[in-house]
């Protein structure tokens, strides 16, 4: 599985620099869910795509600017749906295209009119290519002087590899801090395999699991403690996380979850008889 996290706070920062928290409740987690079709799919009565040939969805993440993130998500979302074949082949989805036409709907989106060009975005998709079922990620980022570029790619993602967006995720500090934690998990995970030829094989999976358990877990309490600290002013709220998980013909689904904490949709009311919404919870962090 591919994992992302994020806190919920929106803030917006004044003339002199200062930032100020609007809310805590943001969502900066969200899921693309890719169709393609046949040119033959076409309902023209009902003026809609039917029975696609391929599907799978992908993970989006942003920081940066709430309203201008999420109006060019939504535009991708639309267009992820709607993929047609122009031609009798049935094509598959090419992450590094995928993630380019993201970057060409952020540059139409700022260079249309009244859009906020003060007000930059980063984007990070993910999930697991159509083409040969790896891991991949792509990173997505617009600022003023250079438009939207895509700044990171990587096909296939390993497993120690670490994508960070926002002021607090691209501090130096926070990212060699998170590399030191994978890096020296990685590494005494490395010698729990070595010695495996002498231990008994499900002694060595579940030590291996639980180096995998530690990694997830640290990292999410390093972002818990940034969460919490008074000097941080544009995280905080509930953390929240995206993991796209890969099943058979090379697909992925997103399973998204947050953190335990009291939510704005806990004990939301019912919406037919019998018929609620069910969240995903879990204790993140170390606990």
């Amino acid at each position: 599985r591919v994992t992302a996290i994020a806190d919920s706070r929106a803030a917006v920062r004044d003339e002199r620099g200062r930032w100020t928290p609007l809310t805590d409740m943001a969502t900066k987690l969200h899921k693309g869910r890719i169709r393609c079709y046949d040119m033959s799919g076409l309902n023209t009565i009902a003026g809609m795509w039917a029975r696609p040939y391929y599907e799978t969805e992908i993970g989006i993440a942003f920081s940066g600017y709430c309203f201008e993130a999420m109006s060019i998500i939504a535009l991708y979302q639309r267009c992820l749906e709607q993929l047609v074949a122009d031609s009798d082949a049935k094509p598959l989805p090419n992450p590094e295209k995928v993630t380019s036409m993201l970057v060409e709907i952020t540059n139409r989106w700022y260079h249309g009119p009244g859009s906020g060009k003060m007000s930059p975005v980063d984007f990070i998709v993910f999930g697991f290519s159509p083409l040969d079922g790896t891991p991949w990620a792509g990173k997505v980022a617009y600022d003023i002087e250079a438009d939207a570029r895509m700044t990171e790619f990587s096909h296939p993602l390993e497993a120690e590899s670490v994508y960070c967006i926002g002021d607090v995720g691209e501090e130096r500090k926070f990212r060699a801090a998170v590399y030191t934690i994978r890096r020296l998990i990685a590494k005494h995970a490395q010698k729990v395999a070595k010695r495996s030829v002498l231990q008994d094989p499900q002694d060595t999976d579940l030590e291996l699991a639980r180096h995998e358990n530690a990694d997830k877990k640290s990292i999410e309490q390093r972002v818990l403690d940034e969460l919490a600290s008074e000097f941080q002013q544009t995280v905080g709220g509930v953390l929240e996380k995206a993991e796209v998980i890969a099943i058979d013909d090379n697909r992925g689904v997103v399973s998204l979850s947050r953190n335990d904490q009291a939510h704005v949709l806990d004990a939301l009311p019912a919406a037919g008889e019998k018929l609620i919404y069910v969240p995903l919870s879990e204790r993140m962090g170390w606990s």
